[in-house]
């Protein structure tokens, strides 16, 4: 596991495999308490009290669970940790035809050569295959979690991202 950042709290037992550390998602910044202004934690258990922060963020990081129920859990976790007028934010890949030209190019062996970011992308999707596949051709099924969680503001499908600002659904 890398060196702890300055300051940081961890919540529960070091993830030991890629795999764990994919949950270990939660990153807290601005008004944590100046004795721990970074926790890290299981994402889909948050180590933080009910309506304690104004704005959670996920990038990139929900498609690296195992299951839409891992997401789900996330998901309720982020809102519940939000104050009542908090925002949610998620950027994530999403299948649309720019990402599906992208794919076609990383599999091009001379693209790969010949650029270090098809490269770098192409092996970063051989190593997250199984979850990122999974996330890209379940999608209405990630908008039916969403929807039942967030009620959105924004919400844009394009260049390969989805990008979701809401804030909490009423429980």
């Amino acid at each position: 596991m890398s060196t702890p950042l300055p300051n940081e709290r961890n919540a529960g037992p070091p993830p030991s495999t890629r795999w764990e550390r994919a949950y270990s998602l939660a990153l807290v910044f601005g008004n944590a308490p100046a004795a721990n202004p970074v926790i890290v934690g299981d994402a889909r258990h948050l180590p933080l009290a009910a309506a304690s922060v104004d704005i959670t963020v996920v990038q990139g990081g929900l498609h690296h669970l195992f299951t839409t129920r891992d997401v789900e859990l996330a998901l309720a976790e982020m809102c519940r940790v939000l104050r009542p007028r908090g925002r949610l934010v998620i950027i994530e890949p999403w299948l649309t035809p720019f990402l599906r030209l992208v794919h076609s190019v990383c599999e091009q062996p001379i693209a790969r050569r010949l650029f270090s970011r098809v490269d770098a992308l192409a092996t970063m999707i051989d190593e997250e295959r199984e979850t990122y596949e999974r996330w890209l051709h379940a999608p209405q099924e990630h908008l039916a979690v969403f929807h039942r969680y967030v009620v959105p503001q924004i919400m844009q499908r394009r260049w390969g991202k989805l990008v979701l600002v809401g804030s909490p659904r009423a429980s």
